[in-house]
């Protein structure tokens, strides 16, 4: 078993206090305008749902999530799902983008498939995934991201060729 040394200490515990702020700005954006822009829409009332077809573009705030196709699964009259869809290759990857507050940088997040789930702030991206904030990139199959715990898993898929790519680079300050 690996005891984590003082300097990692430190360097995790700032990695949770910037995930924490990421978190908090998001939380206070939610009472903001929602922007849909989409070729054609499915809205269901009754269910809860709504599909939007066609270079979908939504934003709220600082938030923005563009696709092929995006699903909004809604309670009480809020988003609680978004899933966003790559359909046509030639067009692109489902896009996630955030702004932040901390001096992390932005996140940029594509897939074939985005999930993200509003009330517990968390993204899940399959396929092609990728996740940039600031200098760092996370590339593999699939990606999980956990805002309020700054909790990130890279997975590649089964086989040899198959491998997770990271880029972190060190954090300017004291050591």
């Amino acid at each position: 078993m690996k005891i984590m040394q003082p300097k990692s200490l430190r360097t995790l515990s700032a990695f949770c206090v910037l995930f924490a702020t990421v978190s908090l700005h998001a939380r206070q954006e939610t009472d903001l305008p929602i922007t849909i822009q989409a070729d054609s829409a499915t809205v269901s009332e009754l269910e809860g749902t709504s599909v939007y077809r066609g270079n979908v573009i939504i934003e709220q705030g600082s938030l923005r999530i563009t696709a092929d196709e995006i699903l909004i699964e809604s309670q009480a009259l809020r988003p609680s799902t978004i899933v966003a869809k790559s359909i046509d290759e030639t067009t692109g990857h489902a896009r996630f983008e955030q702004a932040t507050q901390g001096t992390k940088g932005n996140i940029l997040a594509q897939g074939e498939l985005i999930r993200y789930n509003v009330n517990l702030e968390k993204l899940e991206i399959s396929g092609q995934a990728s996740l940039t904030q600031g200098l760092d990139r996370y590339e593999g199959d699939n990606l999980s991201y956990d805002l309020p715990k700054g909790l990130l898993a890279v997975h590649s898929k089964d086989g040899a060729d198959s491998r997770i790519n990271l880029t972190i680079n060190p954090k300017p300050g004291k050591p």
